[in-house]
Parts: structure tokens; C-alpha cells; sequence
């Protein structure tokens, strides 16, 4: 939530385009994420991924009296966008016994917990034609990326107790550079297809990692 509050003058700043910029765009993207921040300690394999993320994003695009021209494309756009970068969860069983009244019992502590990172993200954009209607672009500029941590316990025994306890939870939230590339094709005038690689750090509790962004989707200009 606190990401997403931070969000909303960059889209009321995109959404209301001044004198400097020639149009707005935004877009939305499916994407499949790599992220390399590491679970808590455990042993191997208790660690899952879900690989699931996105972008939603807006932008705007310079007046040509505006853009910088780099020799072999131009600084052309800005662009704000919301980053949903993955997560993990973890599980982890510790199996002890003890005898009570001649009944061994057994006991089941189930240790548990979700990491999940959620950014957004200002940038330049630049871009460079490769053909008539096809484009690279490459973006640089920071993100600001929150790492939610969770954690519960559950112990079960085999006599039919239960008992759930919530381990708390810890929010890691830190401005990161930012860094992409893709292709976008413009189908029609309003109606740009894209495909993107987006970079940026994650971290929590001291678990630092990278997180990529492999992206398709669309852009509708306005």
C-alpha cells in the first residue's frame, strides 16, 4: 500500500501532460520473474518460487524540441510504473517425540512463511529505430522496491493438537537502480506492442538479490 500511494503523483504527473511533452502512453505487461533474493536458512529444496509478475506503467512521450539526441538514439520519454517482482515461500518440518504415560507422541513444527516484493519505478526512456514500425528502447532510472517477509509456526502432535503462532512480519523498503531494455512494434498509432527486460535489486533482512523481468504486453497512446 505504501508503494502504491507513492505511485499516484507519478500517474496524476503523466496523466496531465505539460507544454515540454507531445503525448502520454501506459501499458501493462505479463511477466516472468527471476529473483535471486534467498529464503531464510533451511535445508535445500525447502525454498519455492513463483514466478508470476508484472508492470503497469505510464508515461510520456518529449515534444521533438525536447529530446536529446545520443548519435544512435534519443532520449525521447519518461515513464512511471508499478513492479510486482515475484515471491517465495518456505516450509519447514522439525519431527521430535517424547513419551508420555508409556505413549511415545510425536510432535510436527511446521516453520512457514511468504517473501513477496512489490516497486515502482521512474525512468528515462530512449529509443532507436531498427525498422519502419519496430523500435529498441532502453530505460535507466530507480526503483523504489518494498520486500515483505512473513512468517508463522504450526505444531501439531499425534494425539490431535494444534497450535498456530504468528512469527510477525518485516517490510525492507529501499531506493534501487533500475535498468531495461525491449523491443516495442508499433501495430497501429495508438496501439504499440512490447516485449521488455527490466532489472532492479531487491532486499530483506539482509538477503540481497536481483530481480529480472521478462515482459510482454501493450501500450495504448493518447
Amino acid at each position: 500500500m505504501r508503494v502504491l500511494k507513492s505511485f499516484i503523483p507519478a500517474v496524476a504527473l503523466m496523466a496531465v501532460v505539460p507544454a515540454a511533452f507531445a503525448q502520454s502512453y501506459g501499458g501493462l505487461s505479463l511477466a516472468y520473474v527471476r529473483n535471486s533474493a534467498t529464503c531464510p536458512d533451511g535445508p535445500a529444496g525447502y525454498c519455492s518460487a513463483k514466478h508470476l509478475g508484472g508492470l503497469a506503467y505510464v508515461g510520456a512521450k518529449l515534444a521533438e524540441s525536447s529530446q536529446l539526441d545520443l548519435g544512435i538514439g534519443k532520449l525521447d520519454a519518461f515513464e512511471a510504473g508499478l513492479m510486482q517482482l515475484g515471491s517465495k515461500s518456505f516450509n519447514q518440518d522439525v519431527v521430535t517425540s517424547r513419551l508420555v504415560s508409556s505413549v511415545r507422541v510425536y510432535t510436527t513444527t511446521t516453520d512457514s512463511g511468504l517473501m513477496s516484493a512489490n516497486g515502482l519505478y521512474g525512468a528515462g526512456v530512449a529509443h532507436m529505430d531498427l525498422a519502419e514500425d519496430l523500435q529498441m528502447v532502453a530505460r535507466l532510472g530507480v526503483s523504489y522496491v518494498s520486500t515483505t517477509l512473513k512468517k508463522s509456526r504450526v505444531v501439531t502432535t499425534s494425539q490431535g493438537a494444534y497450535t498456530y503462532t504468528s512469527l510477525g512480519s518485516s517490510t525492507d523498503n529501499r531506493w534501487q537502480p533500475f535498468v531495461g531494455v525491449g523491443l516495442e512494434y508499433k501495430l497501429m498509432n495508438e496501439l504499440i506492442l512490447s516485449s521488455r527486460l527490466d532489472m532492479t535489486r531487491v532486499s530483506a533482512n539482509s538477503r540481497n538479490g536481483m530481480a529480472a523481468l521478462f515482459s510482454v504486453g501493450a501500450q495504448i497512446v493518447y
